[in-house]
């Protein structure tokens, strides 16, 4: 009787992977959308202007569209060196030597 070969680990380190990079995610929105407020506040304080005020807003809105996807760049290439660095285990071998012992005691013995 084969068993389909379904690796264990690999599916539990791709939900971690992707709870990280979602986690990272909201971080990065959230960081890009305190500089947007930052620099939005910043120069409304400073300069009170029109013309200057729109330009703020679109710095702040430049900055956290450019830095967000670098970041979240960078933390997909440090989520892929770790996914390379694992080993991988299946399941088949855990479940399989426990099944045939159980259903074929007299067959095989470990």
């Amino acid at each position: 009787m084969d068993f389909p070969r379904v690796s264990v680990y690999s599916f539990t380190m791709n939900c971690v992977m992707l709870i990280e990079f979602l986690s990272y995610f909201t971080l990065f929105l959230i960081v890009g959308l305190g500089l947007h407020l930052l620099f939005c506040r910043t120069y409304k304080l400073i300069h009170n202007k029109r013309k200057e005020r729109q330009e703020a807003v679109t710095r702040g809105i430049m900055y956290s569209v450019v830095l967000t996807p670098m970041l979240m760049r960078h933390v997909a290439d440090l989520l892929n060196e770790r996914r390379e660095e694992t080993p991988e285990v299946e399941l088949t071998d855990f479940v399989y030597p426990v099944m045939l012992t159980t259903l074929d005691s007299e067959i095989y013995t470990p």
